[in-house]
């Protein structure tokens, strides 16, 4: 890195040297990767994901700090860190308000809460899907338009919830008259 720190650019595409040291919970590694590369670095990672794919297994301020990096990439879906954080399950990952926001206000262009991936899923379809109702509940509350926007199969979040049967995501929107 000290004789070329364009190095953590490659590859462009496949597992470039940010991904390892994220996915094995090393935050020291991947700092002095992003500082030595002067910010310019590759996010990719295996078949097409990048190193928000990991987000399960590393803390979730380790996510913010790849956002905070500029890592607004989405994968070979489409999926963006807006995505990914609507998706966190586990306790110790849940996605809080400021969270997302931090997620989302990382991200440019397009409202990142209104874009879909390249299977037509908003964030609110994400969260849905996997039950994540604390997530719903803020998307709709914070960005209510979010409500009736519909996938590439016409679903709306509510309609994805059934199907996946996420009770909780359907007995929350079934009881919020709005």
């Amino acid at each position: 890195m000290d004789e070329d720190p364009d190095l953590a650019l490659f590859p462009v595409q496949g597992t470039s040297p940010l991904y390892l040291p994220i996915s094995l919970q090393n935050g020291i590694i991947a700092e002095i990767l992003h500082q030595q590369s002067n910010g310019n670095i590759s996010y990719s990672g295996p078949h097409g994901q990048n190193t928000l794919h990991d987000h399960q297994l590393f803390l979730l301020v380790m996510t913010e700090q790849v956002l905070k990096w500029n890592n607004k990439e989405g994968d070979k879906n489409g999926s963006t860190p807006v995505h990914f954080a609507a998706s966190l399950l586990q306790p110790k990952y849940q996605t809080s308000e400021n969270n997302l926001i931090t997620v989302g206000d990382a991200h440019t262009g397009v409202d990142p809460f209104y874009q879909s991936d390249k299977n037509g899923m908003f964030p609110i379809h994400v969260a849905a899907s996997v039950g994540v109702q604390f997530t719903v509940a803020f998307l709709l509350n914070k960005f209510p338009e979010s409500a009736g926007l519909r996938d590439a199969n016409g679903r709306t979040f509510l309609h994805v919830a059934v199907e996946k049967k996420k009770f909780c995501v359907v007995r929350f929107a079934c009881r919020t008259p709005s």
